[in-house]
């Protein structure tokens, strides 16, 4: 195991509180050509409030592209298309779908295009909102290169933590937010890398990001679960949770029990693995009360799926 994944696992949460999931996170990135690899942070005035967030760094200052930029821009892109090794490395950095020079054919249509093409704030938020207390490490272009950010999801809130380049620098509580502080989570599929997460605050501020990592962590923000005992499942689903923990290595860590649409369980388990960032990857099951593989009607929770 690297010294990163140790230090991800040096992370403890407080006696009672269970962790869900873990994600590198990072502020979004800027898709449409007019606003690729930029990213603002505004007031609700849309005005740029950098300067009055307190012990913030100074950033680069993004212009929109210009016409010939946004067709020098496209260009580039078409050009390392017609290469065959650059377009795997691409698709395996970008995540496939995404175009990083922000190419609205391959991205799908945006949903605001306020927010999306004509401008890109990741930070939307008045004065003395929740917003301006996310912190200024998030954004690449401000920390150092060697330093890594991570959200840690759990039943009661998400922590923000900044990993360092070495066992010695990390990790870094940045900060936590309780789960009752979280209006609402959605995803915004108009991105760069994988589907953007806006988180939006009870006093309406928001901020959007990208979770880089363990897309599992979106729909456990979005929706508080209710977790289960294993002696609260019905008989043949705990015999169909010992068949399928018999498929995988030996986890230290318990099954997460989640109860979805009320008779169906859903199971997650982490499993070592020791080439990912956290040494484990999530494998899952949701199945019905007789043990069966089913989905249950929608509850509002994707299934996130293999990580």
């Amino acid at each position: 195991m690297s010294d990163v994944d140790a230090r991800v696992k040096d992370w403890t949460p407080n006696p009672g509180e269970t962790v869900l999931a873990r994600s590198r996170i990072d502020y979004a990135t800027g898709a449409a050509a007019q606003v690729a690899g930029s990213r603002w942070f505004r007031n609700t005035d849309r005005e740029d409030v950098q300067g009055e967030l307190p012990g913030w760094p100074e950033g680069p200052e993004y212009v929109l592209h210009t016409p010939s930029q946004q067709a020098a821009r496209k260009t580039g892109r078409f050009a390392r298309v017609a290469i065959p090794a650059l377009l795997n490395a691409a698709a395996e950095l970008f995540g496939g779908a995404g175009s990083p020079f922000g190419n609205p054919e391959i991205l799908g249509k945006p949903t605001e295009p306020e927010n999306e093409v004509t401008d890109f704030p990741v930070m939307w938020a008045a004065p003395g909102t929740l917003a301006r207390t996310f912190p200024w490490q998030l954004d690449p272009a401000r920390r150092g290169k060697e330093h890594t950010t991570h959200v840690v999801v759990t039943d009661q809130r998400f922590v923000l933590l900044e990993q360092g380049p070495t066992a010695e620098h990390g990790p870094e509580v940045l900060q936590s937010y309780a789960r009752d502080s979280v209006q609402g989570v959605e995803q915004m599929d108009f991105s760069t890398v994988r589907p953007d997460t806006r988180i939006r605050f009870v006093d309406g501020s928001w901020v959007r990001v990208s979770l880089v990592e363990h897309i599992e962590a979106f729909p456990h923000l979005r929706t508080r679960p209710e977790l289960l005992r294993e002696d609260e499942l019905t008989g043949a689903q705990q015999d169909a949770l010992a068949t399928f923990r018999q498929r995988w290595a030996p986890s230290e860590e318990p099954p997460l029990l989640i109860r979805r649409g009320g008779s169906h369980v859903r199971v997650e388990l982490r499993v070592p693995a020791s080439r990912t960032r956290y040494g484990y990857l999530t494998q899952s099951l949701t199945m019905n009360a007789a043990g069966d593989r089913e989905l249950p009607p929608t509850d509002g929770m994707e299934e996130p799926g293999l990580t």
